[in-house]
């Protein structure tokens, strides 16, 4: 709209030549809707932007564009003023119960725009009610944006979301404030709405409308992109206004904690990120197969085995977040693969007349909700499913399981168990009469378990993994298989040796403050609690701030610490509880050398925890003297300044400040009281001065 090239402006004010009349509005009433709206936002703000000088703009379209940003500015807060939770929501959508892609974040983008030009009180009072209405002060108390508060959203409108590992959705996502009720959802039709008390369609006294929020996949709550941009745009125009626009930070990684080995549950999981203290962030955990958790800590017991991942998401209280992904080797003592359904990915089949058929009576399944029975057929015939997706790794000692019950009316002569690793179905063991010709009877095969377990009740047909080969095997499928009569099958997997998960120790960091004079370092001391019967190495990183950058190094041979130490670890022996990290000058005396701040912060490693706030500070003092008394008497300049009975002096000078260096007069001055003086004898025109302490 404003672009400087006149016939560009020559068309704006022929197509457009009113910004503030009504018919250009939505609906009449709606001002800034979308193109019309971005034409104005483009003009009224070209001079102001610095993108047009103010010679090159109608003044009289000027004055007009900036009316409607003033008017729909207003409009926003004369709604919110119309509102008990202070959204602006409009009042002609109000008055017919409309609802829909409804953002309060993204109607204080016309708010801010208003505030740019004139920056009324009323205009930072609605943003800030329209934030607060979205951040979760609404009747339903819910944060309207995915990751926020502590009843989070679990379903949002998300392609990446429904497809993605996790159960919660992608943090940062707007959801529709206000909804008009549940939307049309495939798997339940209209049942979720006719489900509500009152009904939403209730001619006397619906659900109120403001009330109206249900965690479920409704699609006029989904986000827009340019609708986000918008509110983007407010909140970080907001927060310029506060002192987090000078707050430093730069982004920490975070790192889950995981005892080593394979692990079997229950296991403890922690979150630790380097420099930081976590003790009061919200930290929410996800993990394959296990729902949501909000909290510092994770105790999680794997139920299936193999590698599994899990992550953290910590947001501290001043809204900095950390993240965290690893993997871990899991044990699930009792790996339960089939029940209900079928492991994912998994793909069925059947032969011999028999098909899969899920039951939930005659008989109760012994497991979940329902069970899978053969047909009724003579001769063999089976069930079964490969190249499932969601394996079943076998573990040295484990013990295969499936849930059994024999019709005794039509009870089989045979009953087969089998197993598929991926490339070969090799791998059975059956009981009863040897009339199934599948491998070679007396291998893992076709090994024989004995006689067939009583009919008319369910009994656990058990089968160690080494009978039939399946030890450090990855199982991707089951067959179900029968000679004549009739089965019913429930739950399926297997039982794994017991696993003593690792005890690590916790670490934690104190400091102990040194100083330059006389070469007193600054002590670190790492303790752990725990067992002490082997070494353990501790791993660290030292960050240190000097005026003068001066050389100080952790003993022995760290780099310098002026800017930035990184020292790998430190060793604490077999026996002892703890070590001690000193940090000292490595400059000889004499040498000018202000304080120094180090932070030692503990880095996480999977072979110890570390205790909260997990760094330590300490401070080096400087051995120069701080504000010395400057007299001219007949000797020459006289210096005084506060002193330590029995401490040494060093006293420098410089004929002029652009010299490169001090000189150091070669006698030491030795401190009898509180206070001493020293006269420079030399009388020189001019000399500047400096004084350091040695010991």
């Amino acid at each position: 709209a404003a672009t400087g090239e006149q016939q560009y402006h020559q068309k704006l004010m022929e197509w457009f030549p009113d910004p503030t009349n009504p018919a250009t509005f939505r609906w009449g009433w709606w001002r800034l809707f979308l193109s019309y709206g971005n034409a104005v936002r483009n003009y009224a703000f070209a001079v102001r932007s610095g993108r047009l000088q103010a010679h090159q703009v109608n003044a009289a379209y000027l004055t007009k564009c900036e009316a409607v940003v003033l008017a729909a500015g207003d409009d926003m807060v004369k709604w919110s003023k119309q509102n008990a939770y202070g959204t602006s929501f409009p009042e002609d959508t109000k008055r017919v119960t409309g609802a829909g892609w409804y953002f309060s974040g993204e109607q204080t983008f016309d708010l801010a725009a208003a505030y740019q030009i004139t920056p009324k009180a009323d205009y930072m009072t609605a943003i800030l009610a329209n934030m607060n209405f979205e951040g979760g002060c609404n009747p339903v108390n819910i944060s309207y944006v995915t990751g926020m508060g502590w009843k989070r959203e679990r379903d949002a409108v998300s392609q990446y979301a429904a497809n993605d590992r996790r159960v919660m959705p992608p943090t940062g996502e707007p959801i529709g404030n206000i909804q008009w009720g549940f939307s049309y959802l495939n798997n339940y039709g209209s049942a979720l709405n006719a489900l509500v008390f009152p009904s939403d369609n209730a001619t006397v006294a619906p659900h109120p409308f403001y009330d109206r929020w249900a965690d479920s996949w409704n699609v006029s709550t989904e986000f827009v992109t340019f609708l986000q941009a918008r509110s983007l745009a407010t909140y970080a125009f907001v927060a310029a206004q506060t002192s987090l626009k000078t707050q430093p930070w730069k982004s920490a990684p975070g790192q889950i904690i995981v005892p080593s080995g394979t692990l079997s549950g229950p296991i403890t999981f922690s979150l630790q990120a380097a420099g930081l203290d976590l003790s009061n962030a919200r930290i929410v955990w996800e993990t394959r197969d296990g729902d949501p958790y909000l909290g510092q800590t994770f105790t999680f017991t794997p139920k299936n085995n193999g590698s599994q991942w899990i992550e953290a998401e910590a947001q501290l209280p001043d809204g900095r977040r950390v993240f965290a992904a690893t993997t871990f080797n899991g044990v699930s003592a009792n790996v339960v693969w089939v029940d209900d359904a079928l492991p994912v990915g998994a793909n069925p089949g059947s032969d011999g007349g028999d098909s899969w058929s899920w039951i939930s009576s005659s008989p109760s399944p012994t497991s979940g909700s329902v069970a899978h029975q053969s047909g009724i057929a003579s001769g063999t015939h089976q069930h079964f499913f490969k190249d499932a997706t969601a394996t079943m790794p076998v573990s040295t000692g484990s013990i295969l399981y499936a849930y059994i019950y024999l019709d005794p009316a039509n009870p089989p002569g045979e009953v087969m168990l089998q197993w598929y690793d991926g490339n070969s179905w090799e791998h059975r063991a059956y009981w009863g009469a040897n009339e199934i010709n599948y491998g070679i009877d007396g291998t893992a095969a076709r090994k024989n378990m004995g006689a067939l377990p009583a009919a008319g009740q369910w009994v656990q047909l058990k089968v160690p993994a080494s009978v039939v080969g399946l030890e450090g095997k990855v199982v991707t499928g089951m067959g179900f298989t029968l000679n004549g009569g009739r089965a019913t099958w429930d739950a399926a997997g297997l039982i794994n040796p017991a696993v003593t998960n690792p005890t690590v120790p916790t670490v934690s960091i104190t400091g102990l403050d040194g100083s330059v004079v006389g070469g007193n370092p600054g002590k670190f001391t790492f303790t752990r609690t725990g067992d002490t019967s082997s070494a353990l190495s501790v791993n660290y990183s030292l960050n240190g701030t000097s005026e003068n950058e001066v050389q100080v190094s952790a003993i022995p041979g760290a780099p310098t610490v002026a800017q930035v130490i990184a020292v790998p670890a430190v060793t604490i022996p077999a026996g002892a509880t703890s070590a001690t990290l000193n940090v000292a000058p490595n400059a000889p005396s004499p040498q000018i050398a202000d304080s120094t701040t180090v932070v030692l912060s503990v880095t996480a490693n999977s072979n110890y925890t570390v205790a909260a706030p997990g760094n330590a500070t300490l401070t080096i003092a400087g051995n120069t003297v701080a504000k010395p008394s400057l007299k001219l008497n007949a000797s020459g300049p006289s210096l005084s300044w506060a002193s330590t009975v029995g401490a040494s002096y060093r006293i420098a000078f410089k004929n002029g400040l652009g010299d490169p260096t001090w000189t150091y007069l070669p006698n030491t001055v030795t401190a009898t009281g509180a206070v001493t003086s020293w006269t420079d004898t030399d009388k020189a025109s001019q000399r500047f001065y400096l004084i350091i302490r040695t010991q």
